[in-house]
C-alpha cells in the first residue's frame, strides 16, 4: 500500500509537470519568457505582499473557527502555524499540508478532534464560495449548456463530502480503513462540526466573508497584471476564471492542482477573447511566486517537519 501511494504521488508530479509544460509549449516558450521577464520589480513587491496578507486573512479564517470552538490562539501563533502547513501543501503530496496544522495546534493544546474539525468547515466554506463564484459566472460569461454541466458538477461534489460528514456509516468506514487505530485521536470531530455549523452561525458568516476577501484580492491583483499588459479584462471575468481554477486544483490529479490551474487560466481567457499567452504566463508567473514563498517559509521550519512527517505517516498508516 505504501509503494503504491507513493507511486501515485510521483505520477501526480509527473502529470502537473508534464500540463504545465506542455501549455508552455502551446503557448510559446519565447512568449511565456517574455510576459514573465516583462514582470518589473513592484509587481513581484505586489504579488509577493498580497500573497503573504492573503495567507494572513485564510490564517484568520482559521483562529476564528478554533475560537468558536472555545480554543484560544493568538492572530500571530495561527498565521505562524498556517503558513508552513500552506507551504507543506503546496510543495508536498498527500495530506501533510493539511495534517500539519494538527501537529502545530497540538503545541497550543488544541485537541486533533477539534483541529480537524476546523479544517474540514474551512475547506468546505472555501468549496462553497469558490463555486458560487463560479457557477453565478459561468451563466454570465458562458453558454447556458456550459453553465448547467458546470452547476451540475460543482453541486455533486458538494453532495458527496456532505455525505460522508453526515453519515454515520460513513463516518465509520473513514475511520476504520483511513484513520485507524488513530481515530480514536480526533474524537469529537464531528460533534466540533456540527457545534460549529449550528451554534455559531455567526462565526461562520465571517469566514464566508473573509474567505471572498481573500479569493477577490487574488483576483484583483492578476487584474492589475492584465492592465500592466495593457490588456482591458472585466475584474469579475478575473475573480470567476480564478475561482474555476482554483476548483479544478482541488480535484487530486496533480501536486496542487499544478498545471491545471493555469492551463484552465490560459483556456477560459482564451474563450472570452483574451490572449492565451498573456494569461498562461501571468497565472504560470503567480504560482511561481507562490513556490518561492513555500520554499522559503519551509526554510524556517527545517526542525519541526521531521515531527509533522512522522505524524503524518502514523495517521496515514492507521
Amino acid at each position: 500500500m505504501k509503494i503504491k501511494k507513493r507511486i501515485w504521488d510521483i505520477f501526480r508530479i509527473f502529470i502537473g509537470v508534464s500540463i504545465l509544460s506542455v501549455l508552455i509549449l502551446k503557448l510559446g516558450v519565447s512568449e511565456v519568457l517574455d510576459v514573465i521577464s516583462n514582470m518589473n520589480f513592484y509587481i513581484v513587491f505586489l504579488v509577493l505582499f498580497s500573497s503573504l496578507f492573503v495567507y494572513f486573512l485564510a490564517s484568520i479564517n482559521i483562529k476564528i473557527l478554533i475560537s468558536g470552538l472555545g480554543e484560544k490562539i493568538s492572530a500571530v501563533d495561527s498565521y505562524k502555524y498556517y503558513l508552513p502547513s500552506y507551504a507543506l501543501g503546496l510543495l508536498t503530496p498527500g495530506k501533510v499540508g493539511n495534517l500539519s496544522l494538527l501537529y502545530f495546534f497540538k503545541k497550543n493544546e488544541i485537541s486533533y478532534g477539534k483541529t480537524l474539525a476546523v479544517l474540514v468547515l474551512d475547506k468546505l466554506i472555501t468549496y462553497v464560495t469558490l463555486s458560487v463564484i463560479a457557477i453565478y459566472g459561468f451563466f454570465i460569461l458562458f453558454e447556458l449548456d456550459t453553465a448547467l454541466k458546470v452547476t451540475f458538477y460543482l453541486l455533486l461534489f458538494l453532495i458527496i463530502p456532505g455525505f460522508f460528514i453526515k453519515s454515520k456509516k460513513a463516518r465509520v468506514l473513514i475511520q476504520d480503513f483511513i484513520l485507524g487505530k488513530y481515530a480514536e485521536k480526533f474524537g469529537g470531530f464531528y460533534h466540533n462540526l456540527i457545534f460549529l455549523i449550528k451554534n455559531r452561525k455567526a462565526r461562520v458568516a465571517l469566514n464566508f466573508s473573509l474567505t471572498f476577501g481573500q479569493w477577490a484580492l487574488g483576483a484583483f491583483v492578476k487584474y492589475l497584471l492584465f492592465l500592466y499588459f495593457d490588456i482591458h479584462v472585466s475584474f469579475f471575468a478575473v475573480l470567476v476564471i480564478t475561482s474555476v481554477g482554483a476548483i479544478l486544483s482541488m480535484l487530486p490529479v496533480s501536486i496542487s492542482g499544478l498545471g491545471i490551474t493555469e492551463s484552465s487560466a490560459a483556456y477560459l481567457f482564451y474563450k472570452i477573447g483574451v490572449d492565451p499567452t498573456v494569461a498562461g504566463g501571468i497565472f504560470i508567473f503567480v504560482t511561481f511566486m507562490r513556490y518561492v514563498i513555500a520554499s522559503v517559509v519551509l526554510g524556517f521550519y527545517g526542525r519541526d517537519m521531521k515531527e509533522v512527517a512522522t505524524l503524518t505517516k502514523k495517521i496515514m498508516r492507521g
